[in-house]
């Protein structure tokens, strides 16, 4: 499973960030957490959030209509790898 929405570690990214949230001044109803549990059901339940959020909120790519949000904030891992993307990798080198 995904270390980030099960076990011991689930919601570790949040929590971490929850520092920076505060310090920004952010209001807590902008911020939009993927949940816990099985990955694909959170990413599932993460996107119905996302996409019922009217447009003066969280807005649309004109080409993809896609959510465009403003900020995503991403943690890295030890070895210096973020969003699954790991240095020197063939995801990252193409």
């Amino acid at each position: 499973g995904n270390d980030r929405t099960e076990g011991d570690t689930a919601g570790k990214c949040f929590k971490g960030a929850m520092a920076f949230v505060e310090a920004c001044g952010i209001p807590f109803d902008n911020v939009h957490p993927v949940g816990e549990g099985d990955p694909a059901m959170a990413a599932e339940r993460y996107d119905a959030v996302i996409r019922s959020m009217p447009l003066e909120v969280i807005g649309r790519c004109e080409r993809t209509g896609l959510p465009a949000l403003d900020l995503i904030l991403l943690g890295t891992g030890a070895d210096g790898h973020t969003a699954s993307l790991y240095p020197d990798s063939s995801q990252v080198l193409q």
